[in-house]
Order: C-alpha cells, then sequence, then structure tokens
C-alpha cells in the first residue's frame, strides 16, 4: 500500500495520519492491521487503527524526529502486512501508533 498522507494534531495533541484507504480492501478482512514500512527514507512498523471513520496511525515523538515531520506536511507512506510479536497479539488492541522500526524487522 502506497500513499500520500497530511500529518495533523488531533485530540490531545496528539500527531496522526488518516490513511485514504480501507486495509481491506487490500489486504482482506482482519481484526488487526500490524504493518511495516517506510516514510521519507525512514523503515517503520506499527499498527493500523479505526475510529470515528477513519483508518488511522498515530505517529510517535520518536518517528516525527527521525523523519523530520511534521503536523501539516504531506508525506508518502509504503505499507505491508508484517507479523505482529506474541506480545502484541496479547495485549488488547488500543490507539494504534506508528514508530521507528526495531532492528531486523
Amino acid at each position: 500500500m502506497k500513499f500520500e498522507a497530511k500529518v495533523f494534531e488531533g485530540h490531545k495533541r496528539l500527531i496522526a495520519i488518516h490513511l485514504p484507504l480501507d486495509p481491506a480492501t487490500i489486504w482482506g478482512k482482519q481484526p488487526r492491521y500490524f504493518v511495516k514500512g517506510t516514510v521519507k527514507k525512514c523503515r517503520i512498523e506499527g499498527e493500523i487503527g479505526y475510529r470515528r471513520g477513519f483508518h488511522y496511525m498515530l505517529l510517535e515523538e520518536a518517528l516525527l524526529k527521525k523523519a523530520k515531520m511534521a503536523p501539516g506536511d504531506l508525506v508518502l507512506f509504503t505499507l505491508e502486512p508484517r507479523r505482529p510479536s506474541p506480545e502484541e497479539l496479547a495485549a488488547k488492541a488500543g490507539l494504534a501508533w506508528a514508530r521507528p522500526a526495531q532492528r531486523g524487522t
């Protein structure tokens, strides 16, 4: 999945993007979408969430700094499914975050 998204500051000053696509149309319906990919040449990993009618990802501060992104920026994201860790699968779904990728992912 490749798309452009505008970085914005949302509720409680959290920084996020809305995905312009429904991941179910690309990868099939799943209970949760764990992803990896790139933004501005930075490798990322995270989870796509759904809230208030939008698919979204909150962007961790470390990712914003590493990729030099700020609210108002229009940036290109490339995402693909990834295998979640056992801890991620065991955790109850919460807010969906994107962060710099750990080594080996």
